[in-house]
């Protein structure tokens, strides 16, 4: 049933109109999200994928008179942020568990972890949300099989939330089949302390409006209508953002792109890769010949043109009085890139700052771009500013784990007891992101002053549980015991050996 679905994905566009739709059913809440903010999600998009019409298509007049349109190169930053950020905060190597007491209820939450491929798809859906702001990931029964959604931004649309979280909201599922642009709108929602889902399809003809509302059978016939849950304690649904403050609209409750007050830094940037790459295709060697050496020709409209227009870029015609003594000159011009890769890093510096990252954080070189941010020490402001969007990242990854529990719960009919928000332990791997020389000098420092054990520094040091730090710690004190025991042996020797002489 889902599987047509996850082909197709989830990414519906502000041009559907379908904001307007939804405020215009009468049997459900209001969203309270304007369009504006879908606005700029879908120009968020643009930039995530290296082209925005206005900034990138450009059009001017040749030295001929003639109309040149040419596709502005790229540097590809917006893409690269977004990446750069998901793999700062989320990675293979994070840890989530649950208190040794509540084993039975981690069964059910550490089968569709693992089946869903949660740790490879939340990394991937969250570089699309740092990239627009926002990113929805629903908990859902797929028969009786727990099941894992992602939306992103442009597909999630709040009807209410209170002050910690969204707890309603409809999710859109637009895809194609048969010539026609089908979308699934599902709403989530509370009514009389029930949680109710509510299925709902359209048709269209085209990509203008989201069309007309047809029996789910059409494509769906195993889909309810509308299911209802008792005694849920949270959504179906958790709505992620990054930890920015939403300054486009301070009421709404959704997220904003990393880069989404880097606009300028970004254009501008993208003007100096074009003009850096024009450089050297422009900068080709150019020679001034007698005119007389320059044949023209005519089309078939009158028009003259040079006889051999491919060898423009190195020959130049002037007239023969303005060279001196007939002379043959080389015009060739200094190509300026090292000015140009100057003014991208200094654009480059203030990018990082804008976002949140330490400066220095990207370098361009001239043979492509190196990123800094592998290696994060713990006074830097990158890692700062990913402990701050680390904060909201737990946060919703706990309302996660929750939601995945209540419905597995639901499908093993288990009826186990509450799990509570405490029980959960999520480790996001630090020391990926640390400098380890520096980590190791820290932490013996610290042992050499008798600040701590040797068995907490070698858990930190290289991630250990207490009992293989207490095994290295035996290990330890067995080879000092052999190194003294054969060190005593060589100074009898010596001893001996000098009694007898």
């Amino acid at each position: 049933m889902w599987e047509a679905l996850k082909q197709f994905g989830r990414k519906v566009g502000v041009a559907l109109g379908i904001i307007k739709h939804l405020n215009s059913v009468q049997d459900h809440k209001k969203i309270n999200v304007s369009e504006k903010a879908y606005s700029d999600i879908e120009r968020n998009k643009d930039m995530y994928a290296g082209y925005v019409k206005d900034w990138h298509d450009l059009e001017y007049l040749g030295t001929n008179g003639n109309t040149i349109k040419r596709k502005q190169m790229s540097l590809g930053m917006p893409k690269i942020l977004a990446r750069e950020f998901a793999m700062l905060v989320f990675n293979e190597g994070v840890q989530i568990g649950l208190a040794e007491e509540s084993q039975a209820q981690w069964e059910l939450i550490s089968d569709t972890i693992s089946s869903n491929k949660f740790k490879r798809e939340f990394q991937r859906y969250l570089e699309y949300m740092f990239a627009m702001g926002g990113l929805a990931v629903e908990v859902y029964l797929d028969g009786d099989v727990p099941k894992v959604a992602y939306a992103t931004a442009d597909a999630f649309f709040p009807i209410s939330q209170d002050a910690e979280q969204v707890d309603e909201a409809v999710i859109a599922n637009k895809f194609k089949k048969n010539g026609n642009t089908y979308t699934l709108l599902k709403w989530h929602e509370w009514k009389n302390g029930k949680y109710i889902i509510t299925n709902e399809l359209y048709e269209s003809k085209n990509n203008s409006d989201i069309g007309y509302k047809v029996p789910l059978k059409t494509l769906f016939p195993d889909l309810q209508e509308e299911v209802m849950f008792d005694n849920l304690e949270c959504p179906l649904f958790v709505y992620f953002k990054p930890n920015e403050a939403n300054n486009k609209d301070v009421t709404s409750p959704l997220g904003v792109g990393v880069f989404d007050n880097s606009r300028d830094t970004m254009r501008m940037l993208d003007v100096m890769y074009d003009f850096w790459y024009n450089e050297f295709r422009l900068g080709k060697r150019r020679v001034a010949v007698p005119q007389y050496l320059v044949k023209a020709g005519f089309d078939r409209n009158g028009n003259q043109f040079m006889y051999f227009d491919d060898s423009e870029e190195l020959f130049v015609a002037m007239n023969s009085g303005e060279q001196d003594g007939m002379e043959i000159k080389d015009l060739s011009v200094e190509i300026r890139s090292e000015q140009v890769v100057q003014s991208i890093n200094a654009l480059l510096d203030i990018l990082s700052m804008q976002v949140g990252l330490s400066t220095g954080s990207f370098t361009f070189t001239g043979t492509g771009l190196k990123t800094a941010t592998q290696v994060v020490s713990e006074n830097s402001k990158t890692y700062r500013t990913r402990q701050s969007h680390l904060n909201i990242i737990e946060d919703g990854l706990r309302d996660l784990i929750i939601a995945v529990y209540q419905v597995a719960n639901i499908a093993s009919q288990s009826q186990l007891p509450p799990l509570e928000r405490e029980e959960i332990s999520i480790d996001f791997n630090d020391g990926v992101f640390t400098d380890k020389q520096a980590e190791l000098d820290y932490y013996l420092k610290l042992y050499k002053a008798g600040a701590i054990p040797l068995k907490r520094m070698l858990i930190k040091v290289h991630g250990l549980s207490e009992q293989e730090a207490q095994d290295y710690i035996d290990e330890i004190n067995a080879e000092k015991a052999q190194a003294d025991v054969a060190t005593q042996e060589a100074i009898a020797s010596v001893q001996l050996g000098g009694v007898i002489e």
